[in-house]
């Protein structure tokens, strides 16, 4: 599956599906999925604020973007006042401009990948959470795991598109039996 469970909730990655519901991965988009956030335990216990994030995806890619967050393309800065540092190839690391965003126990991120083709059979997540929302450095330690993407589910039409060909073949089948036993 995609999830981290634990520390502070669960992470899931899975790539955006487009309004028919089948998958467009040649479009770069990744949706991260972060639950349970403000039931953070250990190193993370009474966290109430992401700072920024970086993701490592593979690729061609040359830009990402993500509504209402700014875009630096490399790392993440443990500290940095941004939170991205500019290093690191393929990281695109993501900041709240104004101040750190709010959590919720149900966060969904749409990140979109420009300028080529973006690789997400295994991203990197690095995220700075915080407590208070001027810190100037982590809460706990600096979280940064692979997180597989979530398995997809077939559409919805598919297994009734396969069942009505298996129909359809069975109908043919009886009646080029019925025409040879009637000739």
């Amino acid at each position: 599956m995609g999830r981290v469970a634990g520390r502070p909730g669960a992470f899931v990655f899975a790539p955006r599906r487009a309004l028919d519901g089948l998958e467009e991965p040649c479009r770069g988009e990744l949706q991260l999925t972060i639950s349970n956030a403000l039931n953070a335990n250990g190193d993370w216990a009474g966290i109430k604020y992401l700072e920024s994030f970086a993701l490592d995806i593979a690729g061609t890619w040359t830009s990402a973007s993500l509504a209402d967050w700014t875009f630096m393309p490399g790392g993440l800065s443990n500290g940095a006042s941004l939170g991205c540092n500019g290093n690191g190839s393929n990281y695109a690391c993501f900041y709240h401009p104004t101040t750190p965003f709010a959590l919720t126990n149900n966060m969904v991120f749409d990140i979109f990948f420009a300028g080529g083709t973006a690789d997400f059979s295994l991203p990197h997540l690095k995220v700075d959470f915080w407590i208070l929302s001027f810190q100037c450095k982590s809460t706990g330690s600096l979280l940064s795991q692979d997180i597989p993407l979530a398995a997809t589910p077939l559409p919805a039409a598919l297994p009734l598109f396969i069942t009505g060909l298996g129909a359809m073949g069975l109908l043919g089948w009886y009646r080029r039996r019925k025409a040879v036993q009637l000739a």
